[in-house]
């Protein structure tokens, strides 16, 4: 299986922390996009 490697700039990781008061780990942006990337059955 091959890998995706995305990097979120750091202003969209302080807007999205603004807009939601809280601080994104990495482990959280891995879910949100993993939500999105991969086809739920």
């Amino acid at each position: 299986m091959g890998e995706l490697l995305l990097r979120v700039p750091y202003d969209v990781r302080r807007e999205f922390e603004m807009v939601f008061g809280m601080k994104v780990t990495d482990a959280t942006w891995q879910l949100l996009f993993s939500r999105f990337l991969i086809p739920q059955a």
